[in-house]
């Protein structure tokens, strides 16, 4: 009772994980196993847009997730539009999946705990729009130190590598909306999801329904 039925017409939003010898997931996916309205394909790829924003930020020591949380939100707040969650939460390993002192959020609290390498955090920027649809796509991410043109007052700069390897769904991306950047991401992404995926997959309905959803997006 009061639960939604999954259906052909309707967006499906998956957020799942695990507990593993060497590591926690936290995973988010959305779909749509029919034909989406141009609506839910905008929202979708403004979303998505975000989640490749922050996962190519570049940002000096001591940044917080308080500072960079408005990465993930730009595209959907051009549109007029928001969510009301945190972008992303530390992960632990077989403990709690939500772990501190990390997060990346417009709370206050995501100002205690500055953003270093080997943290893990989510990505995971959503729209919900109540009584019709929702969309979350969430990524693992660690934070790494990367190497910059210049190093301002010698304080290193940090940025992000994502962990998380499943596809995005290719029938809810709007490709008119996302730069030539952004497509190439996407694609790149893809890639080496199929690479690193494709070899473990036996069963040939897996195997084709990988190679469908991580095939080349084009304009």
């Amino acid at each position: 009772q009061g639960s939604a039925t999954v259906v052909k017409d309707l967006i499906f939003l998956c957020d799942s994980g695990g507990q593993y010898a060497d590591g926690t997931t936290d995973v988010t996916r959305t779909y749509h196993f029919g034909t989406p309205t141009d609506k839910e394909k905008l929202c979708y790829t403004l979303v998505l847009k975000g989640v490749i924003a922050l996962a190519n930020a570049v940002f000096p020591d001591s940044t917080t997730g308080l500072q960079i949380d408005s990465f993930a939100r730009q595209f959907l707040w051009s549109y007029g539009l928001d969510y009301r969650h945190g972008t992303g939460h530390g992960i632990g390993h077989f403990l709690n999946v939500h772990e501190g002192p990390q997060q990346i959020s417009f709370r206050p609290l995501a100002m205690e705990a500055p953003i270093k390498p080997g943290m893990v955090v989510s990505n995971e920027p959503g729209y919900y729009e109540d009584g019709s649809f929702g969309i979350r796509i969430e990524n693992m991410m660690i934070a790494v130190e990367k190497k910059t043109k210049y190093n301002f007052q010698n304080i290193g700069f940090f940025g992000f590598e994502t962990i998380t390897f499943v596809p995005f769904d290719y029938k809810l991306i709007d490709t008119t909306v996302l730069t030539d950047a952004e497509l190439k991401w996407i694609n790149d992404y893809h890639t080496e999801t199929w690479n690193k995926l494709s070899p473990s997959l036996k069963n040939e309905c897996s195997y084709n329904w990988l190679k469908t959803y991580t095939n080349p997006l084009k304009k």
